[in-house]
């Protein structure tokens, strides 16, 4: 009787214990609060700490704790699962291995894609890449002194009235050149001129720019290939060096370590000599663009480049800007971007990995099937003012009582408002990586460029929790120790929509990324302030010298300056912060730093000057006395 009595105790701990069962309502979890919810019937769930700065908008109705571990898994590419054999309830939430694998593989081959997809042509360079560097600087005062020359017979010819229309200046230019004397030229410089000579008649008509019906002598075409050149040497000095910049900092890698830090420079010697330097700076381009340092920054030249990721909605790439800094100056040459739109990736796909692009079209089919669904098709009324695809579905969960997991991707939420999920899905400029499926009833939205998406280190966490706090001094001190120098350095290279209060739901303003990334650098210059708090109390307004501030504050965030990247710093700076001179920085803000703090409307103004320039400003919204 008492065994009977015992087995029947058992078995109703065993129904009670697998009735109890997680729900996750509608909202906003950071991967640890989901651990935290699934530390339930003895399990104790620990989050990796690679994931605790991820976020996920959730709404799962009630399920076992298998069902919702199963749910998670297959949706964001997760594994929970033990610690050990012999720590039975001691479980851990991390990426699956086995995806992360792939993923690095597929990261590399896209990088890969992206840096053989070559850069944009600008102006056909042909003839002049043709020509031998050492033939090209000797000849190029010939080529300009005769481009001059042309130029002055062009408007002699022309008279008081400049032709505006294009046959007018094509007439006036045909008798300039059939009445000017043209010299020769270098045999190099002849050979690549006849190579665009004996192209057929349209495909020189094409390249020059000449209207279908024009025709010319061999000599007059000639007189315009050696023009065309002349007046491209400038241009194809910048060109040049830019190229040979980029081309040495070996793309593939460097596009490949931006994928990891959002920014990345490289820097390159230029192993070249004093006459060639002069020549490639001689341009009229160099002589008006080139800006000076505050002192000499190397006594060789060196290129510098800079790979930064590029988070516009719509597209996946990367910016490529190049520079060269010499002495006392330095110069802007290029900015190219090598990117893709995400609506052309299923062709992308095809490239990186058969197996990606199978799955992929399976995905797709998946969602077609979808869009038929009463469901997808029915109203719902949104009501937040700033909307953007998390916004806009934690409202869709809601009205028609789904569920839903998404991971949250900052760049990929921009969308226009929508009457219904069919819409909304239409609206995405990035939907052709958005794929939807249902899984038991569950609305799983599937991120397939999450292999390069999840690379950012956001701080989505740390952000979560500021956007839901008062604001008050102590939670920014809280945000400004959890966030990272690594993880700042991507927030202003996300969009500067949507603004990151809205990205989670909350109304009360707090900014975007770029913004939210430049009140942390100065709230570290502010807190810096020796009793700042309770001197804003006494007065609106507070200007303290740099020298002021505690010197082992005043290291720490020079240190922090150089490790955040250059983006939404001013211009003067990027060279220092490339070279990593953080002497140079130091010594401009002791000798004329000034840190200026005023109390406005919704916040504290801090604004870092160093003479008459304005380093950073901005606002930041934090409220005084509530701590």
């Amino acid at each position: 009787m008492k065994q009977v009595l015992c087995l029947i105790l058992i078995i109703g701990y065993i129904e009670i214990v697998s009735s109890q069962e997680i729900a996750f309502p509608a909202g906003w979890y950071t991967y640890e609060q989901i651990a935290q919810q699934l530390s339930t019937q003895g399990r104790v769930v620990r989050c990796d700490p690679a994931l605790k700065q991820a976020v996920v908008l959730l709404a799962i109705k009630p399920r076992s704790w298998e069902q919702v571990c199963s749910l998670l898994e297959r949706s964001l590419d997760l594994k929970i699962e033990r610690v050990n054999p012999d720590a039975s309830e001691q479980w851990i939430l991390k990426l699956d291995p086995q995806k992360a694998r792939r993923e690095k593989v597929l990261r590399e081959r896209f990088a890969n894609i992206l840096a053989g997809s070559g850069w944009s042509s600008g102006p056909d360079l042909a003839a002049l890449h043709a020509i031998p560097l050492p033939v090209l600087v000797r000849e190029t005062p010939r080529l300009t002194q005769m481009a001059r020359e042309l130029q002055q017979q062009f408007r002699t010819a022309a008279g008081d009235t400049v032709p505006s229309d294009s046959q007018g200046i094509l007439t006036t230019l045909t008798e300039t050149l059939s009445t000017y004397s043209m010299p020769d030229f270098s045999r190099e410089i002849e050979e690549a001129v006849a190579s665009q000579i004996d192209s057929p008649d349209e495909v020189f008509r094409h390249r020059f720019r000449l209207p279908p019906e024009w025709s010319g002598s061999r000599e007059l075409k000639r007189k315009i290939v050696l023009l065309d050149l002349a007046l491209k040497v400038d241009y194809f000095r910048h060109i040049l060096l830019a190229r040979y910049i980029a081309q040495a900092s070996e793309p593939q890698r460097r596009i490949h370590d931006a994928v990891i830090s959002g920014e990345h420079y490289w820097i390159v010697p230029l192993q070249i000599s004093t006459d060639m330097i002069t020549w490639l700076v001689g341009s009229k381009y160099f002589s008006e663009s080139r800006k000076t340092l505050t002192g000499s920054a190397t006594s060789n030249p060196i290129g510098v480049v800079v790979y930064c990721w590029d988070g516009t909605p719509g597209y996946v790439g990367f910016e490529v800007s190049t520079a060269l800094v010499y002495d006392n100056w330095w110069v802007n040459l290029e900015h190219e971007k090598l990117w893709i739109k995400t609506a052309n990736i299923e062709e992308i796909f095809r490239d990186i990995d058969e197996t990606l692009y199978r799955e992929y079209r399976e995905a797709s089919q998946k969602q077609d099937a979808l869009l038929s669904s009463p469901v997808v098709q029915r109203s719902v009324a949104t009501r937040l003012r700033r909307q953007n695809l998390y916004t806009w579905l934690y409202q869709w969960v809601r009205h028609l009582d789904q569920e839903v997991i998404i991971p949250l991707y900052p760049h990929r939420a921009r969308c226009e408002d929508a009457p219904n999920l069919q819409k909304l899905l239409a609206s995405l400029p990035d939907r052709g990586i958005w794929r939807v499926e249902q899984m038991e009833g569950v609305w799983i939205w599937r991120n397939w460029l999450a292999f390069l998406d999840r690379a950012p280190d956001l701080p989505l966490a740390a952000l979560l929790q500021l956007a839901r706090s008062p604001r008050t001094p102590n939670d920014w001190r809280r945000f400004a120790r959890q966030v990272s120098p690594r993880q700042a350095r991507w927030m202003p290279l996300m969009p500067n929509f949507p603004n990151s209060e809205s990205l989670f739901g909350v109304e009360e303003h707090l900014g975007s990324l770029p913004l939210v990334a430049k009140q942390w650098l100065l709230f570290q210059v502010l807190d810096a302030v020796p009793q700042w708090e309770s001197r804003l109390k006494r007065t609106d307004t507070l200007t303290i010298a740099w020298q002021e501030l505690a010197p082992a504050k005043r290291r720490a965030w020079v240190q922090r300056l150089l490790q955040v990247g250059t983006e939404g710093l001013p211009e003067a700076l990027h060279p220092w912060v490339w070279l990593g001179r953080a002497d140079v920085l130091v010594q401009s803000l002791e000798q004329a730093g000034v840190v200026r703090v005023s109390r406005v409307r919704g916040g504290v103004s801090v604004v870092l000057q160093v003479g008459e320039q304005q380093w950073l400003g901005c606002v930041i919204p934090l409220k005084l006395g509530q701590d």
